[in-house]
């Protein structure tokens, strides 16, 4: 509940600010204020299409991110906004009809951070992450739609710190 006042505190203390968020709870008005401070806003959407993301979500979250997007954009935050896809094997056909999505959506930043083995996923990790192989050929597709997107938009994978040449090889964030 006091969100704001900590991220209006960091940012007084000259901090660079970023907001994480399923993006379910944003409404008209917390759009507005999200869109009055100088904050950078990450929002998750793990598929393409309802039936993929809801499933993994759970049931409806997927229109309620959607229209948090769509709000934050009307309020002029469109500039700041991220969204993240988390590749798993429920989502890894979804990585190209995301991409065609956030690319009518005009957002300019796509993140794929790894899943982490914490929450439901720690439950189901077997089941959710995915293999060397499909990890390959995730990242092949990405690469593949990289030059058509070069200038609006950035696929950004930073954390999977992987040579796609030597599958089976740890992968972890390069900045740890």
């Amino acid at each position: 509940p006091d969100w704001h006042r900590l991220v209006t505190h960091a940012l007084d203390l000259g901090l660079l600010v970023a907001l994480g968020s399923n993006g379910t709870l944003i409404d008209a008005a917390m759009a507005k204020t999200l869109a009055g401070l100088p904050i950078k806003l990450q929002l998750s959407l793990d598929g393409g299409t309802a039936a993929v993301h809801d499933r993994i979500r759970g049931a409806g979250s997927f229109a309620r991110t959607r229209a948090a997007i769509d709000l934050l954009r009307t309020a002029g935050k469109g500039e700041d906004l991220v969204v993240a896809f988390t590749p798993m094997r429920l989502n890894r056909a979804e990585v190209e009809p995301f991409i065609d999505l956030m690319e009518a959506l005009e957002i300019r930043v796509v993140q794929f951070p790894p899943l982490a083995c914490s929450g439901r996923a720690r439950r189901d990790w077997s089941e959710l992450i995915l293999g060397d192989d499909d990890r390959l050929e995730l990242w092949r597709t990405i690469a593949a739609q990289a030059p058509r997107l070069r200038g609006r938009m950035d696929l950004l994978a930073d954390c999977f710190s992987l040579n796609i040449d030597r599958p089976g090889e740890p992968y972890r964030c390069n900045i740890g």
